[in-house]
């Protein structure tokens, strides 16, 4: 005898009630999901905007940075 657990369905179901039941299940889940990957990536998107990214064309070239005109040890 197969024992259904999630839902309460007898072992010949009379009709397609049952199926709508997992299908809807199914489907619930799949929304809660998509939903959650939404708020996810909209979080991270939005912690990102407050990293300031150093872009390739303000920085210094051939490390002007780190040099110092009145450094004693340089040549």
């Amino acid at each position: 005898m197969t024992k259904l657990i999630l839902l309460d369905i007898p072992p010949d179901p009379a009709g397609i009630g049952a199926f709508m039941a997992v299908v809807l299940v199914v489907v619930g889940l799949l929304v809660v999901l998509a939903a959650g990957l939404v708020v996810v990536l909209w979080y991270r998107k939005r912690s990102l905007r407050r990293v300031d990214m150093i872009r390739p064309d303000a920085a210094p070239a051939g490390g002007a940075l780190h040099a110092q005109p009145n450094s004693p040890n340089q040549p």
